[in-house]
């Protein structure tokens, strides 16, 4: 049997949990950092700050689908923890970085690296589990990355104001770290050849109505990292230029992000009250778009803070939503969460590049408008899958209950 498909020991959920919530942080104080390095010390447009995150996502994307059948096949904490070493150089580099171009490189090869970090650790993470039992394993998870993120910008946004080195030297340590907890884990067996070489059924242990919810939560996904990656990447070149908001207190809005973030995940990890609710993906979309008004209108810090205060509860149930219908029935988790992370890259690539573009021609506010009407397509579109399966007598009925094959 694939050890895979076991579940993890408490040690093991333990380790992998703070290395999620290690490893965020990491992460939290880099997306802080890189964008007020390349305005205030290389002179980037806010194009070019969009670049930043392009090319941390875009490699990432495509490493992630190049990797994905290997991922069933290697030790999934030999993967991590190698991830880990190499963000580690990179964020090293990143303090000797003398130019964008640089810098630029470097963000490309943290992009890579990330590629065998996330896909092992969530397929892990869910291993063997079903229904409630995985409801509540993942929203464990999902608080553990998502406090990281709390703890990641507010913590970035001192250290930079402190010193320019001192997030990218953190990060390298937090790395570290977090390889280290990671081969304190069990090691986990891998596929044979021939197991995989065989094609999954298209549809592993699931029913029409999982496989409706499916495709609803991959376009509510996607649209909803589109206004994750505006207030990521362009939310800060707003701050600084129009409302003149310096790093340590933007850190603390991208810390109420992540927090409402983390609070979301603790309180669906609590009960499984939303499982196969359309309604609930459509509401928090339409929330999520409310938001990103609040950003296009706001004069000071208080609109930021309520955005981001907002986006990080609608995010929450948009994220948790595809982790649970992604993995429910599959036994290849590994290879599922490869999807997750792709359609996460995708639309935090659109709004973090894209937004940097359209704020270069249209002005630093019109990409909010934009996002807005993003999300309200994602629900249009939702609806439209929602109908089609019911007409179909596919099972999209909200609230019935799941039966196993």
């Amino acid at each position: 049997m694939n050890a895979e498909r076991t579940e993890p020991t408490r040690w093991d959920a333990f380790a992998l949990d703070a290395v999620s919530l290690v490893a965020s942080a990491a992460f939290g104080q880099l997306f802080v950092a890189w964008p007020f390095l390349a305005q205030q010390h290389m002179q980037a447009k806010p194009a070019q700050v969009g670049l930043i995150a392009a090319l941390y996502q875009g490699p990432y994307v495509l490493a992630v689908l190049a990797g994905r059948p290997l991922l069933d096949r290697i030790d999934p904490r030999i993967q991590a923890a190698l991830s880990n070493l190499l963000l580690a150089v990179s964020a090293c580099g990143m303090v000797f970085a003398a130019s964008l171009n640089q810098l630029l490189v470097l963000v490309t090869i943290s992009g890579l690296a990330t590629s065998w970090l996330w896909p092992p650790v969530m397929g892990r993470v869910s291993a063997g589990l079903e229904a409630a039992a995985l409801n509540r394993r993942l929203g464990r998870f999902n608080a553990a990355w998502s406090t990281g993120m709390v703890l990641g910008p507010l913590v970035g946004g001192y250290l930079y104001a402190w010193n320019v080195s001192a997030p990218f030297w953190s990060a390298m340590v937090y790395h570290i770290v977090s390889a280290a907890l990671l081969m304190t884990c069990r090691p986990a067996g891998k596929l044979s050849s021939s197991e995989s070489r065989l094609s999954p059924p298209p549809q592993e242990g699931e029913t029409a109505q999982v496989a409706c919810f499916r495709r609803m939560a991959r376009v509510a996904l996607v649209s909803g990292y589109v206004s994750l990656g505006l207030l990521r990447f362009q939310l800060p070149v707003l701050a600084e230029q129009e409302l003149k908001m310096n790093s340590a207190r933007f850190g603390k809005i991208g810390m109420l992000l992540s927090l409402t973030m983390a609070l979301g995940f603790w309180a669906l990890g609590r009960h499984p009250w939303w499982h196969f609710r359309a309604r609930g993906l459509w509401v928090f979309q339409a929330v999520l778009a409310c938001s990103l008004l609040l950003a296009y209108a706001a004069s000071g810090a208080f609109a930021l803070f309520l955005c981001a205060g907002i986006t990080g509860v609608g995010i929450s149930f948009l994220y948790a939503s595809h982790l649970y219908y992604g993995v429910t029935g599959g036994a290849r988790r590994s290879r599922r969460m490869a999807i997750h992370e792709v359609l996460v890259s995708a639309g935090f690539l659109v709004g973090a590049y894209g937004g940097g573009l359209l704020a270069g021609v249209i002005g630093l506010r019109a990409p909010y408008l934009i996002g807005c009407g993003a999300l309200l397509c994602g629900v249009a579109a939702e609806m439209a899958i929602y109908r089609c399966d019911t007409l179909r007598g596919g099972g999209g009925a909200e609230g019935s209950p799941m039966i196993a094959p």
